[in-house]
């Protein structure tokens, strides 16, 4: 009875332990376990739709300008006659290559277009130290470009008796319309006497293709920008503006109502009879003639009947 009495206590200590051990597996706390979503497959990015080219741009120099006509101002400009096939251009600021340029537009086909611009108004005693004058150039005004040439002229000295031809320009390219050209000054101008330059457009294919000029620069020896003074006017006194003793006149076997009145050459002064003859319609037979502006400028051939503009 004796060991019964123990095996079944043993017994029953062991089913005690055994349910304190379930109890306490009961009260553990199960972690659960987190769920990753699926990387989505990145997007391929869309293939961009070929551009056509850009219109290949003229790249000009930079930096600021003597004159850019920005301001609307070309008063200090002119057109001139320095040839015998000179024409009686038109010459106004308008909008070209993105900014303000002087235009130039021919009036007759085949003739050649001069621009005069008074340096001495413009520089005043800084004339003197002008040594590099360079500008944008370009053809405009056509229905499509045409290749253009010109030449730049300077005078100086007392009634600008002082001619220096700095040579030619040229825009033969349309990608490289307008260009910079550079010319060095070979004939000091002078402080105190008549300065100017006269930008002459004298060749292009189409014969009557108008010409911009933007950015002018006048610099020293050392390379400095001068600066212009763009309100001025061309001096009445300029021999840019013809008139007084020795205008501009080209003539050949000139008759005035029959009359014969001479053969003229550059700077000889017209006969006085001339104009007081000239009060009305008038019949003028002659090879050539062309006056400045300020008097009466045109392109005449032989049996012309004419009247003086008033």
């Amino acid at each position: 009875m004796g060991k019964h009495k123990i095996l079944a206590l043993v017994m029953a200590l062991v089913l005690i332990i055994g349910l304190t051990a379930c109890k306490s597996g009961d009260n553990t706390e199960v972690t659960p376990t987190a769920t990753v979503a699926p990387t989505a497959a990145p997007t391929a990015e869309p293939t961009p739709e070929p551009t056509a080219a850009p219109t290949p741009v003229p790249v000009l120099e930079g930096g600021d300008a003597s004159i850019d006509f920005e301001d609307g101002n070309c008063d200090f400009a002119v057109i001139t006659l320095p040839t015998i096939n000179s024409d009686n251009s038109t010459l106004s600021v308008e909008d070209f290559a993105g900014s303000k340029a002087l235009v130039a537009v021919n009036t007759f086909s085949k003739k050649e277009a001069y621009v005069g611009i008074d340096l001495s108004a413009l520089l005043g005693d800084q004339i003197a130290n002008v040594a590099t004058i360079k500008f944008d150039v370009g053809a405009c005004g056509g229905e499509k470009f045409q290749p253009i040439s010109g030449v730049l002229y300077t005078y100086t000295g007392e009634g600008a008796a002082t001619k220096s031809d700095l040579g030619a320009w040229s825009v033969y390219i349309e990608s490289k319309n307008p260009k910079t050209v550079t010319f060095e000054v070979t004939e000091p101008f002078a402080a105190g006497q008549d300065n100017y330059i006269i930008i002459g457009k004298n060749d292009d294919v189409a014969g009557n293709q108008s010409f911009a000029i933007d950015n002018i620069k006048f610099l020293d020896a050392a390379g400095n920008l001068l600066t212009a003074d763009t309100t001025v006017k061309v001096s009445d006194s300029s021999p840019l503006v013809s008139g007084g003793e020795a205008p501009f006149v080209y003539g050949l076997n000139c008759k005035l109502n029959g009359e014969y009145q001479g053969d003229w050459t550059t700077g000889a002064a017209i006969p006085a009879a001339f104009f007081e003859n000239v009060q009305g319609p008038v019949n003028v037979v002659l090879d050539v003639l062309v006056l400045n502006p300020s008097d009466w400028a045109g392109f005449f051939c032989t049996d012309k009947d004419w009247a003086k503009p008033t």
